[in-house]
C-alpha cells in the first residue's frame, strides 16, 4: 500500500510538472494601444488625494526583436505590430492622443509567476519624484512620492484557465486642470495636475481584441498565441 501511494505521488508530481512545462512553453504576442481621451469630462471625477507610484516586485527585460538571445520577453518590432491602422485613426481625432503603441513575447506564466512589464516599454521602473509639500509623515496625509510627467505604471499578462492581463498606470498631464471633488485641496496649486490613476483587471480571449475603458485613458489590448 505504501509503495503504491508513493508512486501515485510521483505520478501526480510528473503531471502538475508537466502542465507547468507546458503552459511556459506557450508564447504570446502582446499588442497594446494606451491613449488619452483629451476631451474627458473631469467635472465628475474624484482625484485621489495621495499618490502611490505603480510598482511591481518583478519586472521583465525585454530583448530586442532583432536580437532577442533567448530572452523570454521580446519587444515586438514595428512590423509585427498589427493594430497600427486603429492607433493611427486615434490619433487623426482631436479627441484622442496615443500615448504608447508597442507589443511583445512573452511566455503564457501563471499569475504567481508572470512578472510586469514596465510602461514606457521595458527596463525598471523610473524613481518618483517627492509630492508637493510630501513628506514620510503619514499624518499630513501625503504620499512621499509623485509619479513623474508623462505615462508609466506597467501591464502584467499572465494564463490560469484563461489570459488575464493587469493594468496598473499612471497620468501626470501638466495640461490637465482640476475640477470636480478634490479632499484636500491644499494639496494642489496653479501648477500641479492631477494625477490619474488606472487600475484595471480584465479576462481575454487570444484573437480578440479588448478595449479597457476609463474617465481619461483608455487601454487597446490583443493578445495572440505565438507558436
Amino acid at each position: 500500500m505504501r509503495r503504491f501511494y508513493q508512486q501515485w505521488l510521483v505520478f501526480v508530481c510528473l503531471l502538475i510538472g508537466a502542465n507547468v512545462a507546458s503552459a511556459d512553453s506557450r508564447l504570446f504576442d502582446v499588442e497594446v494601444i494606451i491613449f488619452q481621451q483629451t476631451h474627458a469630462d473631469l467635472a465628475e471625477e474624484r482625484w485621489p488625494m495621495t499618490w502611490q507610484p505603480a510598482s511591481f516586485p518583478r519586472y521583465a527585460e525585454l530583448a530586442n526583436s532583432g536580437n532577442p538571445d533567448n530572452a523570454r520577453f521580446t519587444q515586438l518590432s514595428a512590423d509585427q505590430l498589427r493594430l497600427g491602422q486603429t492607433a493611427r485613426r486615434l490619433d487623426n481625432q482631436d479627441r484622442y492622443r496615443v500615448l504608447l503603441h508597442a507589443g511583445w513575447r512573452q511566455p503564457g506564466l501563471s499569475q504567481t509567476t508572470a512578472p510586469a512589464v514596465n510602461i514606457p516599454l521595458g527596463g525598471a521602473p523610473s524613481s518618483p519624484t517627492p509630492a508637493l509639500g510630501g513628506t514620510d509623515d503619514e499624518d499630513n496625509g501625503l504620499a512621499a512620492a509623485r509619479p513623474l510627467p508623462g505615462l508609466s505604471g506597467y501591464l502584467r499578462v499572465y494564463v490560469e484557465r484563461f489570459l488575464h492581463i493587469e493594468s496598473n498606470l499612471r497620468l501626470v498631464d501638466p495640461s490637465l486642470r482640476l475640477a470636480g471633488r478634490v479632499d484636500h485641496l491644499p494639496l494642489f496649486d496653479s501648477v500641479q495636475s492631477p494625477v490619474v490613476v488606472m487600475q484595471e483587471r480584465r479576462r481575454m480571449r487570444s484573437g480578440e481584441t479588448h478595449y479597457l475603458d476609463h474617465p481619461v485613458l483608455g487601454v487597446i489590448v490583443r493578445i495572440e498565441r505565438a507558436d
